[in-house]
This record gives structure tokens, C-alpha cells and sequence, in this order.
């Protein structure tokens, strides 16, 4: 199998999102560390340095990204602060994932995309049930007509984390970070 990059990360925004998905998420993928932390909150950030053991943690976001070194941002901060943060990040040369909506307004919307777009790198919004395997299988059930004509679907689904969240790429046999071409 081919060895698998390394990728540092670093998180913006601590709150329960990060806590609850991000961090855990992005922990158990091998090649992945999770290099930096940025909160505005002294408190929250001291706590989840020491809970997380991510030794660089800054309260000011331009100090993260210019002394992290981190490779790629998530952003999971309230949504007013999304677009500015994004291309912030994105002017500074990381690759982003940032939690929904991505900004205030089509506008800010169409001015993000351009702006990753122009720059060479991955953004992404955080739309991670399309990678769940389950997932995954009912779009092919429904695609190959497996299942017919859908006219009306309901669907119920748990959290679960299990050994290893992140498929293998069909092209190299590798575990991507933001799985995101």
C-alpha cells in the first residue's frame, strides 16, 4: 500500500463542533496531525490544548497562520466570521474545509469560490455525509436503478466513527485528507 502523507491541520474555532466531530474525526486518520489550535478564547483554547496535547495555540487568527505552518485550516467558528476567515486562509496558501454556510450571502458565496478557484487549492464545505460509506452505497443503489423510481425517501442516521472515516482513493490506494478533487 502506499504510504500515506503527512498533513498538518490546524482548527479555528473550538466549540462544540470541533470538539464533537473535527477533532475526533480528524485524529484517527493515519497521517493527519492536528498541528494548531485558534480560539479567541483564552479559556476554551488553554482547555482543549490541554485536553487535545496540540502544543501551538494562538488567540489571534493572522499569528496562526503565520506561525503555524499548518498545511490545512477547518474552520468551525459562528457564520458571520466564515468568508473572511476563509480567504484569509486561502491568501496565505492553506487549503480549507469550513463548516456550513460558507458566508452571509450568494455574493460572498460566488467571491469564495473565485478565490479558491484562482488559487490553486482545495476548499471545501463540510458536507461530510457524502463520504459516509452508507451514504455512498445509496447513491449507487439509486444510480445503477437498483431501487427503481424513487418518489419519496426518508432516512434516519446514527454517528458513528468506527476505525476509519476516510475512503480509500479508487486512484492511488491512499486515505486523502479533505478528499476534496
Amino acid at each position: 500500500m502506499a504510504e500515506v502523507a503527512s498533513v498538518k491541520i490546524g482548527l479555528v474555532g473550538l466549540g462544540g463542533v470541533c470538539q464533537g466531530v473535527h477533532y475526533p474525526g480528524f485524529s484517527r486518520i493515519a497521517g493527519v496531525e492536528v498541528a494548531a489550535l485558534c480560539e479567541p478564547d483564552e479559556e476554551l483554547l488553554l482547555r482543549r490544548r490541554e485536553e487535545w496535547g496540540v502544543v501551538d495555540a494562538f488567540t489571534d487568527y493572522d499569528q496562526f497562520l503565520s506561525q503555524s505552518g499548518v498545511n490545512a485550516v477547518v474552520i468551525a467558528t459562528p457564520n458571520y466570521l466564515h468568508r473572511d476567515l476563509i480567504l484569509k486562509a486561502l491568501d496565505s496558501g492553506r487549503h480549507v474545509l469550513s463548516e456550513k454556510p460558507l458566508a452571509m450571502s450568494a455574493a460572498e458565496t460566488a467571491e469564495i469560490y473565485q478565490a479558491a478557484s484562482a488559487s490553486g487549492l482545495c476548499h471545501m464545505t463540510s458536507f461530510t455525509y457524502r463520504f459516509v460509506p452508507a451514504m455512498r452505497y445509496i447513491q449507487h443503489l439509486v444510480a445503477s436503478g437498483e431501487l427503481g423510481e424513487i418518489r419519496h425517501a426518508r432516512f434516519q442516521r446514527l454517528q458513528d466513527w468506527g476505525t476509519s472515516t476516510i475512503p480509500l482513493c479508487d486512484e492511488c490506494g491512499m486515505r486523502h485528507l479533505l478528499y476534496m478533487v
